[in-house]
């Protein structure tokens, strides 16, 4: 099946997961779940294929098989099998499934896939740059007899007459050229290992699939600006004021009864004008006048 067709058909089907994981964020998350000797808890959540709930972003779907193997949900066929998971490092070391259920001596043909690891996984995942690479060759007859003659490739035991190898690359880098890893007749794919002591041996590459890789999460950057949004608007509420002392107003700077001392200070001028002379100057309001404002 064209993987384009796949990709199509693994959407429609995770269409209404993904439809109920927005209603659902929106109550809260899930409670953490034992599968086998795992934990999953935030943020990443178990699918219930009974109910179809779901309580969070796709890329954080698991699902339990024979309620003992953990599988973190992707755009292949199989998945990847979790072995690891570090919450507190946000960490998990997996093994891609198609990949090493496919690439063995027990098989009668070989199924080279046409994607690499990365293609596989959500948005939120990354592959760890202490991974190494390992190239996987499908080729054509032609090809396939070229590379025989090549001494860093090794070819894959599986079937009666392989037309695939696998080769040691580098440093996994995500933004590695894949170019160098170019040959002329063969399609190539980059499968991340952990490998041993930091070495990848390509007669080993059974056991290097097998082993896993790496991978670290991030936090989803929705998630996160919701959280910032929230702690603004918590920041710009109006906090509750005490109300402050308040300057007289005009009308009872000049009553008599409740302001005596304001009349006794003046100049003989403003006394022969009487206690409730107006001020000559015009003040602005909220504000004593001096003296001078009153009289000339």
């Amino acid at each position: 099946m064209p993987p384009r067709r796949r990709w199509f058909l693994a959407y429609v089907w995770w269409l209404p997961l993904m439809m109920a994981a927005a209603e659902d964020q929106k109550g809260g998350s899930c409670s953490a779940k034992r599968c086998g000797n795992h934990t999953i808890s935030r943020p990443f959540w178990l699918v219930d294929d009974k109910t179809g709930r779901s309580c969070g972003p796709l890329d954080f779907a698991v699902t339990c098989h024979s309620n003992r193997t953990p599988v973190l949900w992707s755009f292949g066929d199989d998945g990847f099998e979790i072995t690891r998971i570090s919450y507190e490092e946000r960490s998990l070391r997996v093994v891609d499934l198609y990949k090493r259920n496919h690439l063995h001596n027990n098989t009668n043909s070989c199924h080279v896939p046409s994607w690499n690891a990365s293609d596989q996984l959500g948005r939120l995942f990354r592959v760890d740059p202490v991974n190494l690479n390992l190239v996987l060759y499908n080729c054509t007859k032609v090809a396939a007899a070229v590379a025989r003659r090549e001494s860093a490739l090794v070819q894959i035991r599986c079937g009666n007459k392989s037309n695939a190898f696998v080769r040691a690359g580098g440093r996994y880098d995500a933004t590695d050229d894949y170019d160098r890893y170019h040959m002329e007749g063969c399609e190539a794919t980059v499968v991340p290992v952990l490998g041993v002591h930091g070495m990848a041996n390509a007669s080993d590459y059974e056991q290097l699939i097998s082993g896993g890789f790496l991978l670290t999460w991030q936090t989803d950057p929705l998630t996160k600006q919701i959280k910032k949004n929230t702690r603004i608007r918590m920041q710009e509420r109006p906090h509750p004021t005490i109300e402050q002392p308040r300057l007289p107003t005009r009308k009872e700077t000049h009553r008599e009864e409740k302001w005596p001392d304001l009349v006794s200070p003046l100049k003989p001028s403003c006394r022969q004008r009487g206690p409730h002379a107006l001020p000559l100057r015009k003040v602005e309001p909220e504000r004593l006048p001096t003296e001078n404002e009153y009289c000339e």
